[in-house]
């Protein structure tokens, strides 16, 4: 956005996030020489509008090369099953529209899910309390962390559901056996 967006006009960028799209803005329309159309059929030849801004993120490798931004993003959204974007002149402006399809979001959360055992920082402080002391009961858990007993309870039937740890023996006399850590 920053090396496409026209600098004469004192509009601001901005993304939008809502439940059902993402919208990208910025100030300058396209260039005469480009239509919506174009950008939507592929049949286009970039300009450039900025060209030391373009320059200097290129050489930083934040851009890849000149002119195929468009072509790659509708390639990925096409790729994961998205609809194609939207481009519009808008206002002073250029905005791009994109809709992600549900299938997709289902997706972000079974990968969400699936980056590792990311634990929140109560269970992370009872894995830690439980290593230093596999006698620990839950009452006392409860104390150090400053929360329930059942809330104690809830996060480690969600360590034991990962596998983390399991209990050996009985609530009294028992002790907490870590299997694995996260």
């Amino acid at each position: 956005m920053i090396v496409h967006r026209d600098y004469s006009h004192h509009g601001e960028s901005s993304i939008k996030i809502f439940n059902d799209r993402i919208e990208f803005f910025n100030p300058g329309r396209l260039p005469d020489s480009i239509t919506e159309e174009d950008l939507r059929n592929g049949a286009y030849v970039s300009s450039c509008r900025n060209k030391l801004i373009a320059k200097v993120f290129k050489e930083i490798t934040w851009i890849e090369r000149y002119g195929t931004g468009i072509r790659r993003v509708t390639s990925l959204l096409e790729r994961y099953g998205c609809p194609k974007p939207v481009f519009e002149n808008f206002q002073h402006g250029f905005r791009v529209t994109a809709y992600p399809l549900q299938e997709v979001e289902k997706t972000v959360e079974k990968i969400k899910e699936g980056l590792g055992e990311k634990l929140g920082e109560s269970q992370q402080r009872i894995m830690k309390i439980m290593r230093g002391n596999k006698f620990v009961t839950i009452p006392k858990l409860a104390g150090q962390l400053t929360i329930s007993e059942t809330a104690v309870q809830n996060n480690i039937a969600k360590l034991k559901a990962k596998g983390l740890f399991e209990r050996v023996g009985p609530d009294k006399g028992g002790y907490w056996k870590i299997n694995r850590q996260p």
